[in-house]
């Protein structure tokens, strides 16, 4: 596996669902996704829930809140990808998002790489 897509979630069940489909929805498609939720108190635990059905998706629940950093880097023990991107759980992604970050990394033999965003009001 090529990338481990790394999403911490807490509380994020507003925009979660918009989240989880804009990463299932990338042309690239060697990728695990991984749930990190970090003791979400509404629907947040759930709906990763139901995603896991998908073999591509794995959750990991925490049993106590520990904070977005801690997550990520729980996150990242977890991940088997080769590569690890983050993206937050209140965010959505364009479907080249993970195919424009590996190709910048190889074509460019880096060994981080940043993107673009934009701020929308909703």
């Amino acid at each position: 596996m090529k990338v481990s897509a790394v999403v911490p979630v807490y509380n994020a069940a507003t925009y979660l669902e918009q989240c989880l489909d804009s990463i299932l929805a990338q042309t690239f498609t060697d990728f695990e996704l991984l749930l990190v939720d970090d003791c979400s108190t509404d629907e947040s635990s759930q709906i990763c829930d139901c995603y896991a059905s998908n073999s591509q998706i794995r959750v990991v629940h925490l049993t106590e809140r520990l904070g977005v950093s801690t997550a990520r880097n729980i996150g990242i023990k977890n991940a088997r990808g080769d590569l690890i991107a983050f993206i937050d759980s209140d965010d959505f992604v364009a479907e080249d998002y993970l195919l424009a970050l590996v190709t910048t990394l190889e074509d460019y033999q880096a060994d981080l790489v940043f993107s673009e965003f934009n701020i929308l009001d909703q």
